[in-house]
């Protein structure tokens, strides 16, 4: 099918920049000791093992190209195909909003929005998880659509392959499940059964693996868990919040082991598997989890603080400079713009159901992806960036929101 105007326009400030940042920042370690924990991880995996800290997908895939083109080049191929990906994504994103808006006008601002905003883009260049995970999101908005669309058993798989994809690349999409499962159910009430019975199985299928996976991990690392970094995002959070003593021996051995160790290897990933050898997942996850529950009014509180400091923290890590010790964010939202339109679309939506008597399901399940992804991010990860990969689905919503506002054509504006 030829493509429109529109989408040849994007494509084609798409592949500009696409190209300046190759040829420009090129292949970038920002995060280096992440990038090292990836590589440390497929150590791991290929030697039959589970990792401690890292999901098969990103280390594999770096692992494997690794090996077939060695170090430095794995970098700058991991790069070339990361920008791959998400140029096709916009294709993808493009055709789904196009769907879900039905409105050229808002559906070329918002493609073009997603297809050079430097926020999505310049994570393309990054050894880091990112930038499949934004790709992915709308892959699985696709599918989503597709498989209402048209509910075969190719369409299924494919929804059920990315899926798992995403949940097996970020331990933290372990909320769509729930969400899927919800919005599965939504569709059925819609009468359409078979859609609805499909994606249910995907669902039921991709959980099944997760299952497997966190026994898998649990015979290996003694925790029934899909990954430790879950563990140590936690201890770090309830050491910061003073949940835990800090001359407590659990935090006198980390802080020991840290300083002994880090220094000589710059990759906090290492220094984690000399301090989970000494302490083990289980204990370290039991004393957090008792540390918890002990004030639990304490940690809803806690909670909630964090809630209203993450409001003021950036969407992305990457347009910062410091001034006289102080971050200043340069480009992009903060989080507290999500809040925001989340606020309003909830009004939005809580007026559509009362007027029309039934719950839109796909909406639904935008809505509830960003909710239970503003609450993992708050009550699990420390930053708000975190909240980014699912930041395609805000961009679908927010062409819905304009729509129901309506557009003002740009001849009938006046401006003076």
């Amino acid at each position: 099918m030829k493509p429109s105007k529109d989408l040849l326009i994007i494509y084609s400030l798409a592949i500009l920049e696409a190209i300046l940042l190759l040829i420009g920042p090129g292949a970038k370690y920002m995060n280096e000791i992440d990038t090292l924990s990836y590589m440390d991880a497929w150590e791991v995996f290929s030697g039959g093992n589970i990792d401690l800290l890292r999901t098969p997908v990103y280390p594999v895939i770096i692992g494997i190209l690794k090996e077939l083109f060695g170090i430095p080049a794995c970098y700058w191929v991991t790069v070339f195909v990361q920008h791959i990906v998400y140029l096709l994504s916009i294709g993808i994103f493009h055709s789904t909003i196009s769907r879900f808006v039905k409105s050229e006008r808002i559906s070329f601002w918002i493609t073009l929005f997603y297809a050079i905003f430097p926020a999505y883009t310049f994570n393309n260049n990054w050894i880091l998880t990112q930038s499949f995970a934004i790709s992915g999101s709308v892959f699985l908005m696709y599918m989503i659509v597709k498989l209402r669309e048209k509910p075969t058993i190719i369409n299924g798989s494919l929804f059920t392959l990315i899926l798992m994809f995403l949940l097996f690349l970020r331990p933290s999409y372990l909320y769509l499940l729930p969400v899927l499962a919800v919005t599965w159910f939504l569709c059925f009430l819609e009468k359409q059964r078979r859609a609805a019975t499909i994606g249910l199985v995907g669902v039921f299928i991709t959980t099944t693996c997760a299952l497997c996976y966190m026994k898998a991990f649990e015979r290996q690392h003694g925790l029934f868990a899909f990954s430790g970094i879950g563990v140590k995002n936690q201890f770090s959070i309830a050491q910061d919040a003073g949940f835990i003593n800090s001359s407590s021996q659990l935090v006198t051995d980390f802080n020991t082991i840290y300083a002994a160790i880090y220094p000589l290897h710059h990759n906090w990933a290492e220094a984690d598997r000399y301090f989970y050898a000494k302490h083990s997942l289980s204990e370290v996850n039991d004393t957090v989890t008792t540390a918890f529950r002990k004030d639990p009014v304490r940690w809803a509180i806690f909670c909630y603080d964090r809630l209203c400091r993450t409001a003021l923290e950036p969407l992305t890590e990457l347009f910062q400079i410091r001034y006289q010790g102080q971050k200043i964010h340069i480009i992009g939202p903060l989080v507290n713009s999500v809040y925001v339109f989340i606020l309003l679309y909830t009004i939005l939506l809580i007026q559509w159901i009362r007027v029309r008597r039934r719950i839109p399901w796909l909406s639904s399940f935008l809505y509830m992806s960003l909710v239970s992804n503003i609450i993992t991010t708050i009550v699990g990860a420390p930053y708000g960036a975190y909240l980014l990969p699912a930041t395609p689905f805000y961009l679908l919503l927010l062409g819905q929101f304009l729509r129901h506002l309506s557009f003002t054509p740009t001849k009938d504006i006046e401006l003076k």
